[in-house]
C-alpha cells in the first residue's frame, strides 16, 4: 500500500518546474592555429601553405593534393603548360564548375588578379549541399594553368559550413601568395 501512495505523489514532487527545452547543439571544432610555409613542391609555382595540411604528390607531373587531414577534406591541385590552348583551359574549368548547377543553391564567380606576380584566375564558391566548396583557377596566359577544387570526404550539410568557411580562408591565402617561378 505504501507503494501505491508513493507512486501516487512522484508526479507531484518531481513537476514543480516548468519545463524548457534545449536548444540544438553541434560538435566543438578545434580549429588550428594559422602557421605559413613556403610550398616545397619541384613545380614552376611557389605559394604559402598552411602548416597543418600535407602535400601529397602525384604521378602526373606537378598534380598534388593538400590533405586537410584534421577536416577530411582535400585541394585537388592539377597542372597543365599552356601552348596557345588556355581559353581550353578556363572552358573545361568552367564546365567542371558549372556541372554542380544542379544542386547549388547559386555559383558565385569571383575574378583574381594579380599584375605584380602575373596571376589571374577566376575562383568559384558554391551555395548549398553541393560535393565542392570551392573551385578556381590560376594562369599567366601565356605559359602555365594550375586548377584547384575542395572536396569534403562526406556528404556537405549546415554542421560543415564553419569547417568550410576556415578552409576557404586558406585556400584564399593560397591564391594570393601564388607565384610562377
Amino acid at each position: 500500500m505504501n507503494k501505491f501512495w508513493l507512486v501516487l505523489l512522484i508526479p507531484f514532487i518531481a513537476c514543480n518546474q516548468s519545463y524548457t527545452p534545449k536548444p540544438k547543439g553541434f560538435a566543438r571544432i578545434d580549429f588550428p592555429e594559422k602557421n605559413w610555409s613556403l610550398s616545397d613542391i619541384d613545380c614552376p609555382f611557389d605559394f604559402q601553405k598552411p602548416s597543418y595540411l600535407r602535400v601529397i604528390e602525384k604521378k602526373e607531373n606537378c598534380w598534388f593534393d593538400l590533405y586537410f587531414e584534421q577536416f577530411n577534406g582535400t585541394l585537388h591541385m592539377s597542372y597543365k603548360e599552356v601552348n596557345d590552348n588556355v581559353n581550353t583551359y578556363v572552358e573545361e574549368s568552367r564546365n567542371l564548375a558549372f556541372k554542380h548547377s544542379k544542386v547549388a543553391n547559386a555559383i558565385n564567380e569571383q575574378a583574381f588578379i594579380n599584375k605584380k606576380s602575373n596571376v589571374y584566375g577566376l575562383v568559384y564558391t558554391f551555395e548549398g549541399a553541393t560535393a565542392t566548396g570551392m573551385q578556381f583557377y590560376l594562369t599567366d596566359s601565356t605559359n602555365h594553368f594550375v586548377r584547384g577544387a575542395l572536396y569534403f570526404n562526406t556528404a556537405m550539410n549546415d554542421s560543415l559550413i564553419p569547417i568550410n568557411n576556415f578552409i576557404n580562408q586558406d585556400v584564399y591565402n593560397i591564391i594570393e601568395s601564388w607565384e610562377w617561378k
